[in-house]
């Protein structure tokens, strides 16, 4: 079945779910508002912006009578990805983690690699952070955040609600974070050939950073297998959030789960217990649906 993304305007929401009259089925699925199921076709309605218009996915075909209350988005132009390994020194690329924690803060590092340094990155088993230990990453980040020229972004989690709360969607966070420490290392070491691990379409990314200095970047499907440097900022960036969660526990003399399962919303739910409102909603992101299982009234 064909599969395509259409834009109900807000205003037009009720009219258009009215009008649909079937029942949602239940999703735990982040961003997700309403998930509709059919023979004909299934439906996921996203509010991840604050824009007068919602996003809205479709797998097969919607009833005719439907159309007056959207508009089909049209498809972006295919860009031209790099999607093999790029052995060109000297390199940087960005990496991130953190955005699927209900809990901690976001980071996205940049790191160097020359050609000097590749003997030394491959002694650490230097690939993708998601293939690491958490435990072996803690024991060689001390040394990789010394031996390897890189620039952090560490948002902790009232600044990013507050741009959430100011309609910046995940992926415009992290499209700004990437310009941000790929620019600042760029300039700092004279290097031009910049590299992040591709997560939207150019295009996506260029409408994202079209506030910010231009600055030429090369998108890398599948970075940390095909790009050294996104690997290595992948462990650096993954050392820097490990240790923001450890200050966290050492603070509330707690064990903070990672992730967004039904442990962490058990966790939450004790944490607000013994610590207040107040006090979990300064560690945890208030776009995600564990938010408003926890806190209903606010949403």
């Amino acid at each position: 079945m064909e599969k395509y993304t259409i834009q109900i305007k807000r205003n037009l929401l009720p009219g258009f779910i009215s009008a649909l009259s079937l029942d949602a089925k239940p999703t735990d699925e982040q961003f997700v508002l309403r998930y509709y199921e059919t023979a004909e076709f299934t439906l996921k309605i996203y509010d991840n912006t604050k824009h007068d218009y919602l996003n809205a996915v479709v797998t097969g075909t919607l009833p005719p009578y439907l159309k007056m209350y959207y508009e089909v988005k049209k498809k972006a132009e295919p860009q031209a990805t790099v999607a093999e390994p790029i052995h060109q020194y000297p390199q940087i690329g960005s990496d991130e983690t953190g955005f699927g924690d209900f809990f901690g803060p976001v980071v996205v590092v940049s790191a160097l690699v020359r050609k000097e340094d590749l003997a030394k990155v491959k002694s650490y088993r230097i690939t993708d952070s998601k293939k690491l230990s958490d435990s072996y990453i803690l024991s060689i980040g001390p040394f990789l955040i010394n031996e390897f020229k890189h620039v952090k972004n560490i948002v902790r989690n009232e600044k990013l609600n507050e741009l959430i709360h100011k309609g910046y969607n995940m992926n415009k966070i992290k499209a700004m974070l990437h310009v941000n420490v790929l620019t600042l290392l760029g300039q700092r070491e004279n290097e031009t050939l910049l590299l992040l691990d591709r997560f939207v379409a150019e295009d996506t990314f260029a409408g994202y950073v079209k506030e910010l200095p231009q600055v030429d970047i090369i998108h890398v499907a599948n970075g940390e297998a095909n790009a050294l440097s996104i690997a290595l900022a992948s462990v650096i960036a993954r050392y820097y959030f490990l240790t923001e969660i450890a200050a966290l526990n050492k603070q509330f003399r707690t064990e903070i789960p990672l992730g967004a399962g039904e442990k962490v919303d058990e966790f939450a739910r004790e944490f607000l217990t013994f610590h207040g409102p107040s006090a979990l909603k300064k560690i945890i992101k208030c776009n995600f649906k564990n938010f408003k299982r926890i806190f209903p009234t606010d949403v």
